[in-house]
Order: C-alpha cells, then structure tokens, then sequence
C-alpha cells in the first residue's frame, strides 16, 4: 500500500517569537495560532477500559480528545501586534543583551575537514592594524563576482538519478604539458571505465613519448643515423603490434562464429528433439484415446451379450401385475426413461384457469384489451433466422471477393470480344500468344517476401568486403546458370506438348471452312464456361473454407472465454476465503496479543506497588529510627553548644556587623560587574566600528580605483 508523506512546518510559533515575522491582518495571526495549537501532534487516542475490545461501531474501543498541555507558556503574549508596532526595540543598537547574537561573527568551520580548527579574531586597534590596513590597500582588489559554478559529485547516489561523472574545467600552464591531457579522448562509455585495452594502449603511448624523448638529437651525421635506426626499429614494432592485434580480433571473430553455429545446431537439434517430443506424446495420446474408446466399446458388448445370455437361458415370466402395482419401486410407478417413457407430471389437472378463457365473449374481450405488440407473432420465416447481421470483416471480405469476380468477368469479357480487322488481317504481330479460344495465358505465381538474413555488426576490413562481394557475384552467376539448364530441360522434356500448342494454334488461326469456325466457337465457348466454373469454384471453396475456419475459431473463442470466466470466478472466489481467514487471523492474534498485553500490565502494576510498598515501610521504619537517635543525640550532646553559640552571635556590635555586610557588599559586586560590562562593550563597539572603517575603505577603493 503506498504511502503518503505529510510535511509540517518545524516552528509552528514563528509569528509569535519573531519579531521580523510579519503579518498582514489579525484573521491571519489567529489561524496560524489556531493551526499550531490544534495540529495532529496534540490530538490523542484514550481508549475506553470498559469497551476495550469491542468491535461495534456505537461502541468504540477509543476517543479522540485533545491534549490539555499548553504548548505556549503564559508569559507568552498570544494577541496580533501591528505591523507597524512590532520590530526591533530601541535597545537593539546595544551590543549586550538578547541583540547580542547580531554583533558576533561565527567563524567558517569545515565539518569535513582534518585540519585543526582555527578561529581568527577581531584584531585590537593599534600599529598592527594599521599595517595591515596598510598592506591590503597595496594589494590590487578583485570583486567577487555576482554567480559561481560550483560542480559536486557523489559516491551515493540513485539508480534513477545517475548521471554521467562530472569533469571539471581545467587550465593549462605555459610549457606544461601534463600526461593526463593525452587521454582526453576519453568519455564516459566510450573508453571509460577503462579496462585492459585502454591500459595497453595508455602504457603504449608512455612508451612512445618515453621513446622520444630518449632519441638522439639529429645535429650530426651519426645522431642522425642512429635516430633513423631507432625509428624504423620502433616502426616495425609497432606493425608487429597491429598484426598481433589484427590477429587477435580475427581469432576472436572465428571462436564467436564457431560459437554461433555451435548455438545455432544445438538450438536447431533442440528444436527437432521437442518437434519428435511432441509427436510421440500426440501418438501416445492418440494411442491412449484410442485404446480407451476400445475398451469402452468391449465393455458396452460384453455388457450387452451377458444381458442377452441371460435373457436367452431364463426361461420366460409371466408378468405378476399384482406385485408390480404392490411394489412402489416397480415400472409401474417409476418408468425408465431409457425404454422410451416421456414424463408428465400433470400440471394441466392443477392449473387455475381464468374465468376469460372459458367461454368466447371472454377471449374477444381480453383480445380487445391487450396491445397491438403482444398479439403480434415474432416469429421469423426460415430464411429469415440465418439473416443476422455481419461483421466488418465479413463485410470486407465479401467486397473484396465481388470486386476480384467483377475483374475477372471484365477481363474474361475483353478477350472474348473480337479486335477489329483482326480477322482479315489474322492478328497483329505484337500480339502475346493466345489459346484456340482467343483466351490468354494467366499464370499466377504467389511472391513471398524473403526476410532480410541476420548480421553481426562488427568491423570488416575492405578486403574481406571486396572477397566477400565476389564470393556473392560468383554465387549468383552459379545459380542462374543452374535455372537456366532447368528451364532447359524442362522445355526439352515438354517440347512435344509445346508443338502441339504452336499447332493448334496455327490451326484456329487458319481455320476458313464453317465447320472449323463452329468447332472453334465451341471450344471457346467450353474454355469460358471451364474458366468460369473454376474461378466460381475457387471463390466459393475459399469463402466456405473461411467460414468454416471462422466459425471454429469463434467456437474455440467462447469456450476459451467461458473457461477464463470460471478461472477467474474460482479465483475471485479463493481470493475472498483467503483473505477473509486471513482477516480473521489477524484479529484473533491482534486480540489474544492486547489480551496478553493487558495482563501482563496488570501483573507488572501488582508487582511495582508491591515492592513501592515494601520499600516505602523500610524507608519509614529506618528514618524513624535515625530521627530518635539524633533527637537523643541532640538532647544529650549538642543542644549545650547551640545555645552558647546562639547567645554570642545575638550580640548588639555582631547583628550590627552583619547587617553592613549584607547591604554594602552587594552593591559593591553590582558596580564592579557593570564596570566590567562596559568595558566589553567598548571593545565589541571598538572592533565592529574598525571592521566597518575597513569594508568602507575596501568599497571606496573598488569604485574609484583611479583614486
């Protein structure tokens, strides 16, 4: 269950306590007040003793009261105080009391930081101030300007905040050229987090930039050559790097490929192992079914031979109609419905009839007062109830099936129709071959789109492409080389067929006499009523087989759907036992855990006023018997010296002493705490007024720098 976090405010009171806490009008100092007061923190559960454990709603187990204890104190002076009246008092330019905070300056401590702290103070007034006054006016002031960019990283953060690792700007000195600014083509996901490669390669370039620096300079003829050696033995290393790394990434290439057509045969191997898989279980369940229709079927036949043995071999009854109708249990009450008997139970015998239908002027008058609607029959004719309304896609396909007859009867009528002058003429040459008919050739050829072969995106070398293009050019010229002898043969095994067409069309082409014309009209006329019977048959073949194969699969549809909704019935209904005992569960633990709670209170409250009580009877008993002792102690010993020292100090001149050390010396403390006070507030008004002479001098110097 989620939950929901509420914030409250950490000082409730701040428009009482602040003096610079503002508000607008009273109505809004009194709802603050009434807020802070009466929030959720002072409102508190009492539960009731009596209905501890009740479950009734006009019987709670709890109220709700709010807590008595004030959270203000009374001193505190809860009424609105004017804008204008309230603020700052006149003794806040004093540096002593409740303003003090004001003049103090708390210093810059770094809570992260494993340097000692140091705090710097004010500094006295004096030549050392005066110096360094002096000192910082020499320097050249920098103002601090208006924004900073301040960039943070953390080594704790979110999945869902994680962002790429901040890199910070950097500066590079004059003739400084540090190792680190070689590696800035290197980014995040692209290089870093380095792993071996990027080591290789960065230990690679130290080499080389060590290797260079440790060349010989070229200001003679045998530095020059030694240089040159050193470089084309440098260069040759490092070609043998290349083809070593060219070699690996070629090893690497192969061991994927053999990787990947030893996955593929074993998917393609697992595959058929689950095809044989599931054919041996369709078998054995086929075999199972079978076995079991068999076995059903022997029953029923041994069933039905014994029946008949038994009827043969007893020798006819004659039927007892006196102990059948005695017998309750006998056909005679009880028929069997398997011999042919249709129940009735009679309901006609006990069926009230209305006074309406027994007579006609009855039926004419109920006729007469019911509506049109109900003497109207519903029922449909039988060519009507097929008529249900159809399915876009029903729909849709029927148009698509009336459109692809229309072309077909368009173009069928098109060739039929003789071309002009083409009698005479016998035919254009450009025309494509023709049946004896006049019927074209249509040869429909289904195109299925190959799907596009699977590629490893890696890198391949120019040469492996320019092999691997030349490997297809020469694979393509094979193959059709190869389908051109197939057509080759094909049209030398079919070349008698192929002539007898030629023939037979030079023989509708030459036809003169009327007879041949006839015989040619009939022909065509056969070929059309063939084409048309085919295309009629291809059509309603294709719609029966999808009707067909719709109304299975809706079938299958609502049995799958009638089974998800007694899943889902039998799930909602365990769903709802569950967690009903679960609920019930839970509040018989809940009871017997507040049942233990309360007797374990009980047994703790006996056992604590138990011992309060013992101890209070030992304490009373041990304080009496220390009061009697001092008391004869006192009678005894103490009282003689009491009253000595009593009746000296009741003297005149020491009554008189004590009395001037009691008035005198207090005033004498207060004055010298006041003298000690102002001193401190001069030299706190003395540092705060250099400290502004300062920041004065800083500013006057920044604007007018000229000066």
């Amino acid at each position: 269950m989620a939950t929901q976090t509420v914030l409250q405010a950490n000082r409730a009171y701040d428009h009482i306590y602040d003096p610079c806490y503002l508000t607008s009008h009273g109505n809004d100092h009194y709802r603050q007040t009434s807020k802070a007061m009466f929030n959720a923190q002072r409102i508190n559960r009492v539960p009731d003793d009596k209905y501890m454990f009740s479950e009734l709603p006009h019987y709670p187990r709890c109220t709700i009261q709010v807590t008595s204890k004030e959270a203000l104190p009374a001193h505190v002076d809860k009424n609105w105080i004017a804008p204008e009246l309230k603020g700052p008092g006149a003794d806040a330019g004093t540096v002593s009391g409740q303003y003090r905070h004001k003049f103090s300056a708390r210093p810059n401590k770094q809570m992260l930081s494993t340097m000692p702290h140091i705090v710097q103070y004010a500094m006295k007034t004096g030549a050392a101030a005066t110096a360094l006054r002096g000192g910082q006016a020499e320097r050249t002031s920098v103002p601090d300007s208006a924004t900073r960019t301040v960039g943070t990283q953390s080594m704790y953060r979110e999945s869902e905040s994680q962002t790429n690792p901040y890199s910070p700007e950097y500066t590079i000195g004059p003739n400084q050229v540090p190792e680190v600014v070689a590696l800035t083509h290197l980014a995040w996901g692209v290089g870093l987090p380095a792993t071996e490669a990027e080591l290789q390669i960065i230990e690679r370039t130290r080499q080389k930039r060590l290797f260079s620096n440790m060349l010989p300079p070229p200001c003679d003829a045998f530095g020059m050559e030694v240089r040159v050696q050193l470089m084309e033995a440098q260069e040759f290393r490092e070609w043998a790097d290349r083809e070593k790394t060219i070699r690996d990434l070629q090893d690497k290439r192969l061991q994927l490929l053999k990787q990947a057509l030893e996955e593929r045969d074993q998917n393609r191997e697992g595959a058929q192992m689950d095809k044989v898989d599931r054919v041996r279980a369709r078998k054995e369940e086929e075999r199972d079914r079978k076995l079991a229709a068999c076995q059903r079927l022997r029953t029923k036949v041994l069933r039905r031979m014994q029946k008949e043995r038994q009827t043969a071999e007893a020798p006819p009854k004659k039927r007892d109609v006196i102990a059948e109708y005695a017998d309750f249990t006998s056909q005679v009450y009880a028929p069997l419905a398997r011999k042919g008997y249709v129940p009735d139970y009679n309901t006609a015998r006990i069926e009230v009839q209305p006074t309406d239908l027994s007579s006609f002027p009855g039926l004419v008058q109920l006729e007469q007062s019911l509506p049109a609607s109900v003497l109207r029959a519903v029922d449909k004719h039988p060519k009507d109830i097929d008529r249900t309304k159809k399915s876009s896609h029903q729909v849709r396909k029927e148009l698509e099936m009336t459109n692809a007859l229309k072309n077909a009867m368009e173009s069928i009528k098109k060739d039929l129709q003789p071309n002009e002058g083409g009698e005479a003429a016998g035919g254009k040459a450009g025309d494509p071959a023709t049946t004896s008919g006049g019927l074209k050739k249509f040869h429909v050829r289904n195109i299925l789109d190959r799907p596009d072969s699977p590629r490893l995106k890696e890198d391949v070398l120019p040469e492996e492409e320019e092999q691997e293009a030349a490997v297809l050019l020469l694979q393509r010229i094979i193959r059709g080389r190869a389908f051109q002898n197939q057509m080759f043969e094909g049209k030398e095994k079919r070349l008698d067929l192929i002539n007898e067409l030629r023939a037979a069309e030079r023989y509708a082409e030459t036809a003169t006499t009327v007879e041949e014309k006839r015989y040619i009209d009939q022909l065509r006329d056969k070929a059309f009523e063939g084409v048309l019977e085919s295309v009629q048959g291809s059509v309603i073949s294709q719609t029966l087989d999808q009707l067909s194969k719709e109304l299975l699969r809706f079938q299958q549809e609502r049995r799958i759907a009638a089974m998800v909704k007694l899943a889902e019935r039998d799930r909602q209904e365990r769903q709802a036992q569950e967690s009903g005992r679960r609920q019930a569960e839970e509040r018989l633990r809940e009871r017997e855990d507040e049942m233990f709670r309360q007797v374990m209170g009980v047994h703790q409250g006996t056992v604590d006023s138990y011992l309060e009580e013992v101890l209070t009877n030992t304490v009373e008993q041990a304080a009496q018997s220390r009061a009697l002792t001092e008391a004869r102690l006192k009678a005894s010993k103490i009282n003689a010296v009491v009253d000595t020292l009593e009746a000296s100090a009741q003297e005149s001149e020491v009554v008189v002493r004590e009395l001037v050390h009691s008035y005198n010396l207090p005033h004498v403390q207060r004055e010298v705490v006041k003298r000690r006070q102002a001193a401190e507030n001069k030299r706190f008004s003395e540092a705060a007024r250099g400290a502004l002479d300062d920041a004065y001098d800083k500013v006057k110097e920044a604007v007018n720098p000229s000066q």
